[in-house]
């Protein structure tokens, strides 16, 4: 088998259900071979239409022969572009969890139409990330006005 290499301190490479990493340290070139089965497998389910100013919870569950280091979720614009959610410090507006490797949720709290994206779960191990599907969240309904 032959293996092109990069100058570069990581590369990692997916082809034919392998993912090889190649590391370059001082001119000395190291290949490692995994299976891409090995990879973590990812199922978000939750709520996807809410109701203004309700609570959202969107749950994953992870499965893997490997072993996973961290996740965190993400908010993913229409442009593409995704936002890392802290469930820790952002004032109650998420909440869940963010250190639970195996059932990680997200509880969006007092949602309105700012919340209205797909989310996604991200998970780190050792052959790098792996991204879930993503699930959109739907906002119904609005505030009322009253008129006088």
């Amino acid at each position: 088998m032959k293996y092109l290499a990069f100058k570069c301190s990581s590369l990692k490479i997916l082809c034919l259900n392998k993912i090889v990493l190649v590391l370059h340290i001082e001119n000395i070139i190291v290949y490692t071979v995994f299976n891409s089965t090995e990879l973590p497998s990812i199922t978000i389910t939750g709520n996807s239409i809410v109701g203004f100013g309700s609570r959202a919870s969107l749950s994953a569950i992870i499965s893997s022969t490997i072993q996973i280091s961290s996740v965190k979720w993400q908010k993913v614009y229409s442009n593409g572009a995704a936002y890392d959610i802290n469930v820790i410090s952002t004032s109650g507006k998420y909440t869940g969890s963010s250190n639970s490797v195996s059932n990680p949720v997200l509880v969006i709290n007092g949602v309105d139409f700012t919340d209205e994206a797909n989310y996604r779960l991200v998970v780190t191990t050792a052959l790098g990330e792996v991204i879930s599907n993503q699930i959109n969240l739907i906002v119904t309904g609005g505030m009322l006005k009253i008129c006088s």
